[in-house]
Protein backbone atom coordinates (compact mmCIF):
# COMPACT_ATOMS: atom_id res chain seq x y z
CA UNK A 1 0.00 0.00 0.00
CA UNK A 2 1.52 3.26 -0.74
CA UNK A 3 2.17 5.95 1.82
CA UNK A 4 -0.01 8.82 1.94
CA UNK A 5 2.08 12.53 1.86
CA UNK A 6 2.09 13.33 5.15
CA UNK A 7 0.25 10.62 6.85
CA UNK A 8 1.65 8.90 10.10
CA UNK A 9 0.34 4.95 9.22
CA UNK A 10 -0.55 3.82 12.61
CA UNK A 11 -0.98 0.15 13.54
CA UNK A 12 -3.51 -1.03 16.39
CA UNK A 13 -2.85 -3.95 18.37
CA UNK A 14 -5.46 -4.70 20.71
CA UNK A 15 -7.45 -8.20 21.58
CA UNK A 16 -10.50 -6.14 22.42
CA UNK A 17 -12.75 -5.86 19.69
CA UNK A 18 -14.60 -2.24 21.44
CA UNK A 19 -11.07 -0.43 22.05
CA UNK A 20 -9.69 -1.24 18.32
CA UNK A 21 -13.24 0.12 16.80
CA UNK A 22 -13.13 2.91 18.99
CA UNK A 23 -9.39 4.43 18.32
CA UNK A 24 -10.10 3.97 14.83
CA UNK A 25 -13.35 5.91 15.08
CA UNK A 26 -11.42 8.45 17.02
CA UNK A 27 -7.87 8.55 15.66
CA UNK A 28 -8.12 7.45 11.80
CA UNK A 29 -8.51 10.78 9.79
CA UNK A 30 -8.19 12.87 12.68
CA UNK A 31 -4.92 15.81 12.08
CA UNK A 32 -2.13 13.69 9.78
CA UNK A 33 -3.58 10.46 11.27
CA UNK A 34 -3.84 7.59 9.13
CA UNK A 35 -5.13 3.86 10.82
CA UNK A 36 -3.31 1.35 7.92
CA UNK A 37 -4.54 -1.69 10.11
CA UNK A 38 -6.09 -3.20 13.01
CA UNK A 39 -5.45 -6.55 14.41
CA UNK A 40 -6.74 -8.97 17.57
CA UNK A 41 -3.30 -10.48 18.11
CA UNK A 42 0.35 -9.90 18.50
CA UNK A 43 1.24 -12.05 15.66
CA UNK A 44 -1.85 -10.53 13.07
CA UNK A 45 -0.06 -7.24 13.50
CA UNK A 46 3.51 -8.41 13.60
CA UNK A 47 2.78 -10.08 10.08
CA UNK A 48 1.53 -7.21 8.39
CA UNK A 49 3.98 -4.62 9.34
CA UNK A 50 5.97 -5.63 5.79
CA UNK A 51 3.59 -5.46 3.62
CA UNK A 52 1.74 -2.26 5.58
CA UNK A 53 5.00 -0.50 7.07
CA UNK A 54 3.54 1.37 9.74
CA UNK A 55 4.99 4.75 11.39
CA UNK A 56 3.96 3.98 14.84
CA UNK A 57 2.09 0.94 16.34
CA UNK A 58 -0.32 1.19 19.63
CA UNK A 59 0.13 -1.93 21.25
CA UNK A 60 -1.72 -3.47 24.17
CA UNK A 61 0.46 -4.79 26.90
CA UNK A 62 -1.78 -7.53 27.95
CA UNK A 63 -2.88 -10.25 25.30
CA UNK A 64 -3.53 -13.84 25.29
CA UNK A 65 -2.30 -15.18 22.53
CA UNK A 66 1.66 -12.84 22.76
CA UNK A 67 2.35 -10.06 25.44
CA UNK A 68 3.13 -6.51 24.44
CA UNK A 69 6.56 -7.81 25.82
CA UNK A 70 6.52 -10.83 23.54
CA UNK A 71 5.62 -8.42 21.28
CA UNK A 72 8.48 -5.41 21.05
CA UNK A 73 11.12 -7.91 21.46
CA UNK A 74 10.01 -9.19 17.76
CA UNK A 75 8.82 -5.64 16.52
CA UNK A 76 12.29 -3.34 17.37
CA UNK A 77 14.35 -6.39 16.39
CA UNK A 78 13.00 -7.43 13.04
CA UNK A 79 11.40 -3.52 12.07
CA UNK A 80 13.80 -1.16 14.21
CA UNK A 81 12.56 2.04 12.62
CA UNK A 82 8.94 1.24 13.97
CA UNK A 83 7.68 3.46 16.81
CA UNK A 84 5.81 1.12 19.45
CA UNK A 85 3.05 2.74 21.88
CA UNK A 86 2.05 0.78 24.85
CA UNK A 87 -1.29 1.53 25.35
CA UNK A 88 -2.63 -0.21 28.25
CA UNK A 89 -4.01 -0.15 32.05
CA UNK A 90 -1.31 -1.75 33.32
CA UNK A 91 0.96 1.09 35.57
CA UNK A 92 3.08 -1.60 37.09
CA UNK A 93 6.42 -0.08 37.84
CA UNK A 94 8.32 -3.42 36.73
CA UNK A 95 6.30 -3.80 33.12
CA UNK A 96 6.79 0.26 32.36
CA UNK A 97 10.41 -0.18 32.45
CA UNK A 98 10.54 -3.20 30.75
CA UNK A 99 8.56 -2.10 27.82
CA UNK A 100 10.74 1.26 27.66
CA UNK A 101 14.08 -0.87 28.01
CA UNK A 102 13.07 -3.23 25.24
CA UNK A 103 12.25 0.13 22.78
CA UNK A 104 8.65 1.21 23.49
CA UNK A 105 8.49 5.14 22.78
CA UNK A 106 5.73 6.07 24.49
CA UNK A 107 3.36 4.87 27.09
CA UNK A 108 0.06 6.03 27.49
CA UNK A 109 -2.64 4.61 30.01
CA UNK A 110 -6.14 3.85 28.48
CA UNK A 111 -7.90 6.36 30.92
CA UNK A 112 -5.72 8.67 29.42
CA UNK A 113 -7.88 11.25 27.58
CA UNK A 114 -7.90 11.02 23.64
CA UNK A 115 -5.91 13.69 22.22
CA UNK A 116 -3.21 12.51 25.07
CA UNK A 117 -2.89 9.25 22.47
CA UNK A 118 -2.93 11.75 19.54
CA UNK A 119 -0.16 13.44 20.84
CA UNK A 120 2.19 10.33 21.61
CA UNK A 121 1.71 9.45 18.19
CA UNK A 122 2.94 12.73 16.95
CA UNK A 123 5.72 13.00 19.33
CA UNK A 124 7.65 9.31 18.80
CA UNK A 125 6.95 9.87 15.00
CA UNK A 126 9.04 12.68 15.09
CA UNK A 127 11.66 11.12 17.51
CA UNK A 128 10.51 12.12 20.86
CA UNK A 129 9.49 10.10 23.82
CA UNK A 130 5.93 10.72 25.55
CA UNK A 131 4.31 9.12 28.86
CA UNK A 132 1.51 9.37 30.32
CA UNK A 133 2.08 12.31 33.80
CA UNK A 134 1.48 9.60 35.91
CA UNK A 135 3.94 7.07 33.82
CA UNK A 136 6.59 9.87 34.22
CA UNK A 137 6.07 10.05 37.64
CA UNK A 138 7.27 6.49 37.57
CA UNK A 139 9.90 6.55 35.81
CA UNK A 140 11.43 10.06 37.19
CA UNK A 141 11.21 8.20 40.29
CA UNK A 142 13.60 4.99 39.51
CA UNK A 143 15.68 7.53 37.70
CA UNK A 144 16.03 9.50 41.06
CA UNK A 145 16.59 6.12 42.84
CA UNK A 146 19.07 4.89 40.61
CA UNK A 147 21.07 8.28 40.62
CA UNK A 148 21.34 8.40 44.13
CA UNK A 149 21.99 4.48 44.21
CA UNK A 150 25.55 5.66 42.25
CA UNK A 151 25.84 8.55 43.94
CA UNK A 152 29.45 7.36 45.63
CA UNK A 153 30.32 5.72 42.31
CA UNK A 154 30.03 8.81 40.29
CA UNK A 155 32.21 10.57 42.84
CA UNK A 156 34.92 8.13 42.44
CA UNK A 157 35.19 8.56 38.90
CA UNK A 158 35.26 12.47 39.38
CA UNK A 159 38.79 11.74 41.12
CA UNK A 160 41.59 12.13 39.25
CA UNK A 161 44.55 9.46 39.11
CA UNK A 162 46.32 12.06 41.05
CA UNK A 163 44.11 12.55 43.54
CA UNK A 164 42.82 9.23 43.60
CA UNK A 165 46.77 8.94 44.65
CA UNK A 166 46.89 11.47 47.24
CA UNK A 167 43.68 9.76 48.79
CA UNK A 168 45.72 6.52 49.67
CA UNK A 169 48.24 8.40 51.28
CA UNK A 170 45.92 10.51 53.46
CA UNK A 171 44.13 7.64 54.35
CA UNK A 172 47.59 5.71 55.20
CA UNK A 173 48.24 8.53 57.68
CA UNK A 174 51.27 10.13 55.38
CA UNK A 175 51.27 13.81 56.09
CA UNK A 176 51.41 16.46 53.10
CA UNK A 177 55.37 16.38 53.62
CA UNK A 178 55.25 12.58 53.17
CA UNK A 179 52.90 12.63 50.66
CA UNK A 180 54.70 15.64 48.46
CA UNK A 181 58.03 13.66 48.48
CA UNK A 182 56.71 10.33 47.89
CA UNK A 183 54.67 11.60 44.75
CA UNK A 184 57.33 14.69 43.67
CA UNK A 185 54.61 17.45 44.48
CA UNK A 186 55.05 20.62 46.47
CA UNK A 187 53.02 20.49 49.79
CA UNK A 188 50.93 23.60 48.09
CA UNK A 189 49.79 21.01 45.32
CA UNK A 190 49.45 18.18 47.85
CA UNK A 191 46.84 20.64 50.13
CA UNK A 192 45.12 22.10 46.60
CA UNK A 193 44.93 18.10 46.08
CA UNK A 194 43.34 16.93 49.42
CA UNK A 195 40.93 20.43 49.66
CA UNK A 196 39.57 19.15 45.85
CA UNK A 197 39.21 15.44 47.35
CA UNK A 198 37.35 16.40 50.26
CA UNK A 199 35.15 19.06 48.46
CA UNK A 200 34.37 16.38 45.93
CA UNK A 201 33.42 13.47 47.77
CA UNK A 202 32.10 16.30 50.51
CA UNK A 203 33.70 14.28 53.24
CA UNK A 204 35.66 16.31 55.43
CA UNK A 205 37.52 13.61 58.14
CA UNK A 206 40.18 11.12 57.12
CA UNK A 207 38.03 8.58 59.45
CA UNK A 208 35.38 9.64 56.36
CA UNK A 209 37.51 9.25 53.53
CA UNK A 210 39.33 6.13 55.15
CA UNK A 211 35.51 4.66 55.35
CA UNK A 212 35.01 5.44 51.47
CA UNK A 213 38.27 4.50 50.18
CA UNK A 214 37.83 1.03 52.23
CA UNK A 215 34.08 1.05 50.15
CA UNK A 216 35.53 1.55 46.80
CA UNK A 217 38.42 -1.16 47.33
CA UNK A 218 41.27 1.69 47.19
CA UNK A 219 43.03 0.05 50.00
Amino acid sequence: MAKETGKIKVFIIDDHPLVREGLKRALDGRGNIKIAGDFDSGRAGIDAIPKEKPDVIILDVTMPDMSGIEAIKIIKKNFPNTKVIALTMHDSKEIILEMIRLGASGYVLKDSPLTELQTAIDSVHNGQSYYSSKISGIILNEFTKKIQQSKISFKEDELTPREKEVLICVVNGMSNKEIADKLFLSQRTVETHRFSIKKKLDIGSVAGLTKFAISKGLI
